[in-house]
């Protein structure tokens, strides 16, 4: 009577009284209530109403309050509407994943009381709250604990927006479940560009397309995109994985359309470049058309040089041994013996001694040098091979070789004019006179 007659003086003094006097009983909670809330706030309430009350016990201890109160009973008024009131504390003091909890417990405990409206506000304040902070953090997974576990969110939020899909589905990505992840993902892969969630979903396919190797993905997803306005960068990186993944599927004519488009860009990373040139110049190769293949290849070593010497991860020594084997091809079909001679000891660099290549390296060196009219070092290098690589298939070739320089040597000393023949004066045979 004297809280409502607005004498708290003397109210807040016989509410010390009761909890000294009545120790642990019902009376005794019911002032400890009175006195931490500072006056009567009984069923129905509103938050509005208790958050002006939450301001000014903040420093008090009405949690504790509203929790002794709860267990004390089920069914009392006073402790069900501490019920809800905790719930509201909670939410007013930040904690709102618990506030979500406590307002569903009350109202699965209550469903027919009168504050049950007040509770679903709070689950749906309290996610809305826990949903921004969840975004900003990029916690997924809380955001679809919170919305599995909350019937009334999914029915209130309705039907699923951009951002929701998008949380969702980065949340079931996080606890592996990526069949119903990607499903979900997938309503971003439409035209037009989401503007905010396009892109990184589109990344999230790309990327696991391209680790799992699965190339008709890739090109399907690039159709997919093909207008849609990506970062260059990004659009860059598409551009190189759909050629080549129709260079690994065999789509050749495709392929070759890209790689023409990528060869000469300066907007690309240096090893997309290497690579467009290299099956560029394959394809020359195969065509017979030796000048662009020559061009394309000395094109291909000065591009994964580069890189070599960038000390870059993307460096690839085999594309400069295959191009300048090409190189050595070509000079010595075209005669160009000298300088097949050169690309052959730049070659020479990337073939050790025990390399099962390297006696058949040398064996081509031999049949350069003797194309030059150099049948000293020929000779000299056929000779090691027989005596070095003996177990080498070289090795019997090496020695057919040199039996030919024999046979050489016997038809220029026994020919007539050779050194080791003696011409006969005319009109006389030859032998003593």
């Amino acid at each position: 009577m004297y809280a409502r007659l607005g004498n708290k003086a003397a109210a807040d003094f016989l509410y010390t009284y009761l909890t000294r006097l009545f120790a642990d009983s019902p009376v005794a909670r019911m002032a400890n209530l009175r006195l931490a809330e500072g006056g009567i706030y009984d069923a129905p309430i509103n938050y509005e109403a208790m958050s002006q009350v939450f301001a000014r016990a903040a420093s008090g201890n009405l949690q504790k309050v509203y929790t002794d109160l709860a267990a004390a009973s089920r069914t009392a008024p006073e402790s069900v509407t501490a019920r809800i009131k905790e719930a509201m504390w909670l939410y007013w003091s930040k904690r709102y994943t618990e506030a979500m909890g406590k307002a569903a417990d009350f109202i699965d405990s209550y469903p027919e009381n009168v504050n049950v409206a007040q509770a679903r506000d709070i689950i749906w304040l309290a996610f809305q709250k826990e949903l921004a902070n969840s975004m900003a953090e990029k916690n997924y997974g809380r955001i679809l604990i919170l919305w599995n576990g909350f019937p009334l969110v999914r029915e209130r939020y309705g039907a699923i927006d951009p951002r929701m899909r998008y949380a969702l589905a980065q949340g079931m990505l996080e606890r592996g479940e990526e069949k119903p992840a990607l499903d979900m993902m997938a309503e971003f892969l439409k035209s037009p560009m989401d503007p905010q969630y396009g892109e990184a979903a589109f990344t999230e396919f790309f990327n696991r397309y391209l680790k799992a190797g699965d190339w008709a993905k890739i090109l399907d997803l690039g159709k997919i995109v093909s207008t849609w306005p990506l970062k260059p960068q990004l659009r860059s990186q598409l551009d190189y994985a759909m050629a080549l993944s129709a260079q690994n599927l065999n789509l050749t004519g495709p392929a070759l359309v890209m790689w023409r488009n990528l060869a000469d860009r300066q907007d690309i990373p240096v090893y997309q470049r290497a690579y467009a040139t290299y099956f560029l110049a394959r394809d020359a190769e195969q065509r017979k058309d030796i000048r662009n293949s020559y061009t394309l290849n000395r094109k291909v070593i000065e591009l994964f040089t580069q890189l070599q010497d960038e000390r870059s991860d993307k460096a690839d020594p085999q594309r400069i041994k295959d191009a300048m084997l090409s190189l050595m091809d070509i000079c010595e079909v075209a005669n160009r013996v000298p300088e097949a001679l050169e690309w052959l000891a730049r070659y020479n660099a990337f073939v050790p001694q025990n390399s099962p290549e390297y006696p058949g390296l040398r064996f081509r060196e031999a049949r350069l040098y003797r194309k030059l009219g150099d049948a000293t070092r020929a000779q000299a290098l056929l000779e090691d091979i027989v005596r070095n690589y003996a177990d080498s298939p070289f090795a019997k070739a090496a020695t057919a070789e040199l039996h030919t320089f024999e046979v050489s040597r016997d038809l220029q000393n026994y020919l007539p004019g050779g050194a080791g023949s003696q011409a006969a004066p005319a009109g006389k045979p030859a032998g003593n006179p």
